[in-house]
C-alpha cells in the first residue's frame, strides 16, 4: 500500500513556538492524522497486515520528528479493529517521550458496543495515552433536532468504557459550536458569532428566559439550551441548539465528579469568553493547530482554592428587585434595603441571589469602568493591579455569567495576552528596577504565569 499525507502546508513552526511558550504553561502540540480515502479492500488489506502497519506506524512517527510535534491524535473509526497499528504507533512515540490520543465514537446504539467493549477499551488503555471520546452530534440523525451533548448519554459512556483504573485517560469531547434543525433540511453547524446576530434580532420577549441567568429555553435532561429562529416575517427558520457558559460548567462540574479530561472541539466557532473561562480557570494542557481539539487538563479545587475565594470576598454593586427588611440586613448594619436600591455585596452572595433567585441585579464594579477600560487600552502594561484589582481576571470571568457585557470578555483576553509578554521576558531574565516595578504590579493570576 501506499500512504500519502496531506496538510503539511499548515504547519506553522512559529505558531507552534509561541504555543508552547504562552504563560509558561507547556502547552503541547498534537496534530490529528485521519486516516481518508480508504476503501473497504484498503481497510481488509490494512488490518490483516502488521507489515503495512509497521509502515505507516513509522511514517506518521517521521512526520513527528520532522516538525517536532508532542505527540498526535489518530483518528480511525472503531480503534479496536486498529490494534496492531496502534500498538506499533504507541511504541514509536513512546521511545521519544511523546503522546498518543486516538480519537474514540461514542456508543450510540446497542450495535456499536459490540465495535468496543469495555475490556478491549481496558486493553488499549496499556499502550494509549488518552482517548478523545465524540461526546457531541448526538442528535444529528434527527431532523426535528435535539441536544448535542445530552449530560446522561456522556454520563452512560463514561459509566460503560472505564473502570477507576483508567478513568482519567478519557476525554470527554464537547462540541463549541451550535446546530440548527429543520425537518425540511440536513442539520446543518452554525458558527455562535452567527447564533448571537440571531439572538440579536430578535425582539424582546420572543425568547423565553426561564431560568433568570439566559435568554434562552433550558433542557433539563440534557441540560442545554435551545431556541427558535425566526426571520423578520416570523416564518421559521430552524431550531437551535447550542452550548452555554452554563451548559459547559456543568459538563466540568462532571469530568470533575468522574475524573476524567475534556476535549474541545474549537477552530473559530465558539465565543472567545468560552476559551477565555476554560483557559483562565482550568489551564490548558494540549493545543493542536491542525485539529479542532483543545484538551484542557483538571485543575477544579476551587472551593479550597485561595484565590478564588479571596476573589469572590470581592464587593459587587448591584440593585435589590425587592424589599428586605433588616432582619435579612444585607447591609450588615441591621437597617432594611428597598426595592430598587444601590448596594453592594460581595460576588459569593450576589451570585445565586442573581443567578438562581432574581433577587437582584448586577452592576459591573469600577474596576472595569470606562475609565479604567480606556487606561487599559491606553498602556495595560502600566496599570497597577494591587490597587485596581488584584483579582482582575479572576473576578472578570466571573461576572461573565452575570453580566452582559459583549466587550469584557475581549478586554480580559487582550490585556492578558499583551501584558504575558513581558511576564515571561522578566520571569527569565535578571530583573533590573523597571522589571521589578512591573512584577510587583501584576494580578494575582498574572503571578501563577510569572
Amino acid at each position: 500500500m501506499q500512504f500519502d499525507f496531506d496538510g503539511e502546508h499548515d504547519v506553522d513552526e512559529g505558531w507552534m513556538k509561541e504555543v508552547r511558550d504562552i504563560g509558561r504553561m507547556k502547552g503541547k502540540i498534537v496534530p490529528r492524522f485521519q486516516l481518508r480515502g480508504w476503501t473497504a479492500d484498503d481497510m481488509r488489506i490494512f488490518v490483516s497486515s502488521p507489515v503495512e502497519a509497521r509502515l505507516l506506524a513509522e511514517q506518521i512517527n517521521k512526520h513527528v520528528n520532522k516538525y517536532g510535534f508532542d505527540g498526535i491524535v489518530i483518528e480511525c473509526g472503531f480503534p479496536s479493529f486498529f490494534q496492531t497499528f496502534l500498538v506499533e504507533l504507541s511504541d514509536l512515540l513512546h521511545q521519544e517521550n511523546r503522546v498518543l490520543i486516538v480519537v474514540l465514537p461514542a456508543i450510540m446504539t446497542e450495535e456499536h458496543k459490540k465495535y468496543i467493549k469495555p475490556e478491549v477499551f481496558g486493553n488499549m488503555a496499556k499502550y494509549i495515552d488518552r482517548f478523545s471520546l465524540m461526546t457531541y452530534d448526538y442528535s444529528s440523525h434527527d431532523l426535528n433536532g435535539g441536544p448535542s451533548s445530552p449530560i446522561e448519554w456522556i454520563m452512560d459512556n463514561i459509566e460503560y468504557l472505564t473502570n477507576e483504573e483508567n478513568r482519567h485517560q478519557l476525554l470527554i469531547g464537547l462540541n463549541l459550536y451550535a446546530t440548527t434543525f429543520l425537518p425540511t433540511r440536513a442539520p446543518e453547524p452554525l458558527v455562535l458569532r452567527t447564533v448571537i446576530e440571531k439572538l440579536q434580532q430578535h425582539k424582546e420577549g420572543d425568547i423565553v428566559d426561564n431560568k433568570g441567568d439566559e435568554t434562552l429555553n433550558w433542557d433539563v435532561d440534557s441540560q442545554e439550551a435551545w431556541f427558535i429562529d425566526y426571520d423578520e416575517d416570523d416564518i421559521k427558520l430552524g431550531t437551535i441548539w447550542m452550548p452555554t457558559l452554563r451548559s459547559l460548567k456543568n459538563r466540568i462540574r462532571l469530568a470533575e465528579d468522574y475524573g476524567v479530561g475534556i476535549a474541545l472541539w474549537e477552530v473559530g466557532q465558539g465565543l472567545d469568553y468560552f476559551v477565555i473561562f476554560l483557559s483562565m480557570n482550568y489551564g490548558l494542557f494540549f493545543l493542536s493547530p491542525f485539529s479542532p481539539i483543545l484538551i484542557i487538563s483538571m485543575d477544579l479545587d476551587e472551593y479550597y482554592n485561595i484565590d478564588s475565594i479571596l476573589a469572590e470576598q470581592i464587593k459587587i454593586p448591584c440593585i435589590a428587585l425587592f424589599d428586605f427588611n433588616e432582619l435579612v440586613d444585607l447591609n450588615g448594619d441591621g437597617s432594611a434595603v428597598s426595592s430598587n436600591s444601590r448596594i453592594e455585596l460581595p460576588y459569593w452572595l450576589v451570585e445565586p441571589m442573581a443567578r438562581v433567585t432574581a433577587l437582584v441585579s448586577v452592576e459591573l464594579p469600577k474596576t472595569y469602568s470606562m475609565k479604567a477600560r480606556n487606561a487599559l487600552d491606553a498602556n495595560p502594561k502600566s496599570l497597577d493591579f494591587r490597587l485596581l484589582c488584584p483579582y482582575f481576571y479572576k473576578l472578570g470571568i466571573k461576572l461573565l455569567g452575570l453580566v452582559v457585557d459583549e466587550k469584557l470578555p475581549g478586554i480580559l483576553y487582550n490585556v492578558f495576552k499583551t501584558r504575558m509578554r513581558d511576564i515571561m521576558n522578566y520571569s527569565q531574565t535578571t530583573l533590573t528596577s523597571t522589571g521589578q516595578e512591573f512584577i510587583q504590579r501584576l494580578d494575582e493570576t498574572e503571578k501563577e504565569r510569572e
